[in-house]
């Protein structure tokens, strides 16, 4: 026993001069690492709670938009019944107001009718009392010639003196004989001008009365024109009086990859998580007709993702000389060389890194109205056609922090993505505001596959105003 313990004590006492005690820098850099994990851990089950609250909060805010506009909605339906019904009354009060004008236009020409029929009934009895005055001034000259007849006989004298006498009271006869002819023809002259002007005047007043009802009847139709066309123009003050529109929006977006053709897709998966990522851009509408619009514009898109804290080994880079090298589903990242020049081989720690892309999108949507009136629905889809125009790294290494500007290997300069989504649009005369989720995915690979074919998608939702001229 005492041996065994002898020879225990000397292995122990050979070995513990042999025992290596690691550097206080790697302590430090594992309980950093670990601190890492950690945060990451917790910003990621932020990150989606933020996001489901706030998909809940949008889902609430449209449910309520959609209950809210749709109770208005009916009782502007009613407000329009109730406007239709007082114009048709309205109408109807019109022309019984005009069928009540000619009643009493034709009453009036019949009035003045028979008021000329009896001024020219008087007028004809007057031309009769004159008539029976000639009549009674004849008999009176017939019955005093007699009695000059009478008087010659007895009076033998005074022939040459009643001769003289009854030539004159010839001549006067004669004359008042004429005068009379005269007179009635005068008077016939005047019945019949009389009745023709009555005539007249009858034809006249019939002309008037139908010249009045058929300007009451145009005004009528004049009145129910107008009425059309204002409905017809508040129905085109709807629609507008140009097919052009624009618009300016932003969408926070939640970004994923699809990967295909890897065999680090587990690895990308765990180590890589979306980072805030947005879409801004403007668009131009045009309308083809009541329900389908064409729209492009241009879009600016960034789309960020964080690594989680990893180690980076030596390589080749695109120089020909070694760099520290940070494979990511989205290419190879290549840390620029310092001072010093890394072996092939050499390894070194990356506490956080963050990548971030720019893009430059030209669309091509279509759009389909559900429904029109000062609340829209509708659903489009398209395509983009994606141009990349830079990127971005942001690396916390052992010694220093890196910002690396196009630093990314194996991006495919461009690619094309399918877009599809839905919208309420709000219309506040010829401004509007909407509302639009939407999804988008890359049809085309965004990198070579040097580790993976990576097909981004996302989830947006878009919040702008727009302008129809």
């Amino acid at each position: 026993m005492m041996d065994e313990n002898n020879i225990d004590d000397l292995f122990r006492d050979n070995v513990e001069p042999l025992r290596i005690k690691p550097p206080e820098k790697i302590w430090s850099s594992l309980e950093a690492s670990l601190e890492k994990k950690k945060t990451a851990v917790y910003k990621r089950r932020v990150f989606y709670f933020q996001t489901l609250s706030a998909i809940l909060a949008v889902a609430l805010i449209f449910i309520l938009s959609y209950e809210y506009f749709n109770a208005s909605k009916n009782v502007s339906a009613k407000s329009n019944e109730i406007n239709e019904i007082s114009a048709k009354k309205n109408v109807i009060n019109t022309l019984v107001a005009t069928n009540e004008d000619n009643s009493q236009s034709n009453n009036l020409s019949e009035n003045n009718i028979t008021v000329k029929g009896k001024k020219t009934n008087a007028e004809i009895i007057h031309s009769k009392e004159v008539f029976e005055k000639t009549k009674s001034k004849k008999s009176f000259y017939d019955e005093t010639i007699k009695r000059n007849l009478v008087s010659e006989n007895s009076e033998v004298k005074k022939e040459n003196n009643l001769e003289s006498n009854l030539s004159n009271e010839k001549n006067i006869k004669n004359n008042d004989a004429n005068e009379i002819a005269k007179q009635n023809q005068t008077a016939q002259e005047n019945i019949i001008v009389k009745n023709d002007s009555v005539k007249i005047n009858l034809g006249k007043a019939n002309k008037d009365s139908s010249e009045k009802s058929e300007l009451k009847q145009e005004t009528v139709s004049q009145n129910d024109s107008s009425a059309n066309n204002t409905t017809e123009g508040s129905k085109t003050n709807q629609n507008f009086l140009s097919h052009i529109s624009i618009s300016a929006f932003f969408s926070p977006e939640y970004v994923q990859h699809y990967l295909s053709n890897s065999n680090y897709k587990n690895d990308f998966n765990k180590n890589e998580n979306p980072d805030f990522s947005y879409t801004a851009g403007i668009k131009l509408g045009c309308d083809l007709n009541k329900y389908w619009t064409l729209q492009s514009g241009a879009f600016f898109s960034s789309l960020s993702q964080n690594i989680k804290p990893t180690t980076l080994f030596a390589k080749n880079g695109s120089d020909g000389s070694p760099h520290y090298m940070m494979p990511t589903s989205y290419g190879t990242i290549e840390v620029p060389n310092s001072s010093s020049i890394p072996k092939e081989g050499d390894t070194t720690d990356s506490y956080s890194c963050k990548q971030t892309f720019h893009f430059i999108s030209i669309p091509l949507l279509l759009k389909y109205k559900i429904q029109s009136g000062k609340l829209n629905y509708y659903l489009f889809s398209g395509a983009t056609f994606n141009l990349l125009i830079a990127d971005k790294v942001n690396m916390q290494l052992e010694q220093k922090h890196e910002t690396i500007q196009n630093g990314t290997n194996g991006l495919n300069k461009s690619n094309a993505s399918a877009i599809l989504g839905a919208g309420v649009q709000y219309n506040i005369r010829k401004f509007n505001l909407y509302l639009e989720p939407a999804y988008r995915r890359s049809v085309t690979s965004i990198t070579k596959r040097i580790y993976a074919n990576s097909y981004p998608y996302s989830f947006g939702l878009s919040l702008g105003i727009g302008y129809h001229f």
